[in-house]
């Protein structure tokens, strides 16, 4: 979340996706990315370990994740 400020500037977020034992899973999943409103706005691919590209208030869903998937969220490197 952007705070105290007003930006349409691109962000990115490394997802990295692991079983329930922590183990980087093997396969691809499709994701779509969804702006402020609602909107499906971009369609991709994500594994173990892919860099999306949000915008303040946008978001992503992930399709036919196996059950106790695990995931963590990063910042790498954002220059501004």
């Amino acid at each position: 979340q952007v705070l105290n400020a007003t930006t349409d500037q691109e962000f990115d977020f490394e997802v990295t996706l692991t079983d329930a034992h922590g183990n980087p899973l093997i396969d691809d999943y499709s994701y779509t990315r969804y702006d402020a409103e609602g909107n499906a706005i971009e369609s991709g691919i994500i594994n173990n370990s892919t860099i999306v590209k949000l915008r303040h208030d946008e978001k992503i869903i992930v399709d036919f994740l196996p059950q106790g998937t695990k995931f963590v969220i990063t910042l790498p490197n954002n220059k501004d």
